[in-house]
């Protein structure tokens, strides 16, 4: 009875794994950082967006006021004007 004895050589692949542990690792952390970058930029869109609509709110308004007060001096126009041709 004859024994073979297999002697494996152990595999080094410490240093690739490391260095890709590392690689996903700084990626993971480079996401985040863009992530909340790009929410702090979204935030301060909407909150732009929202501070235009309000003004577009108000210049609505105005132009309303305007527009009945036009209509006023026109009927008052129309009027005085039918007053002084009959």
């Amino acid at each position: 009875m004859t024994v073979e004895v297999v002697h494996e050589t152990p595999r080094n692949y410490s240093g690739a794994l490391l260095a890709a542990i590392a690689v996903a690792v700084l990626l993971g952390l480079g996401g985040i950082i863009w992530s909340f970058e790009l929410n702090s930029k979204l935030a301060d869109q909407q909150q732009a967006l929202a501070n235009a609509a309000a003004q577009n709110a108000k210049l609505a308004a105005a132009q309303q006021e305007t527009n009945a007060r036009l209509n006023v001096a026109l009927d008052e126009l129309k009027s005085s004007l039918g007053l002084t041709e009959k």
